[in-house]
């Protein structure tokens, strides 16, 4: 199994810094992409399925985790994250029930 990975730094994350991204990944030896890792941005997942129609598609949350955790007490911060990544991770509205049960 092969990976791709891509990185750029650009001066803003614009939906043309996307485009470029996704064109280059379709360079001549990538034949078919399976599954594609990002930040969980709109304009982005409809872009990447215009150019890899039958890809699946995984988003990233560290920046849901960061916005969340900004907002909550530093004392309180560890757990919160805990429960996030259980509710995250949950294979089911049920299991994450359990971090609401814990909650309340």
């Amino acid at each position: 199994m092969d990976q791709l990975h891509i990185y750029t730094i650009a001066p803003t994350e614009s939906a043309f810094v996307w485009k470029v991204l996704l064109v280059d990944m379709k360079a001549p030896g990538t034949d078919e992409i399976l599954i594609f890792i990002s930040d969980c941005l709109k304009s982005n997942t409809a872009r990447i399925f215009k150019v890899f129609l039958d890809v699946q598609y995984q988003p990233f949350n560290v920046h849901h985790f960061r916005t969340v955790a900004d907002e909550v007490r530093v004392t309180e911060r560890e757990e919160m994250c805990g429960d996030l990544k259980f509710v995250y991770h949950s294979e089911n509205r049920e299991m994450c029930k359990k971090v609401e049960i814990c909650l309340s």
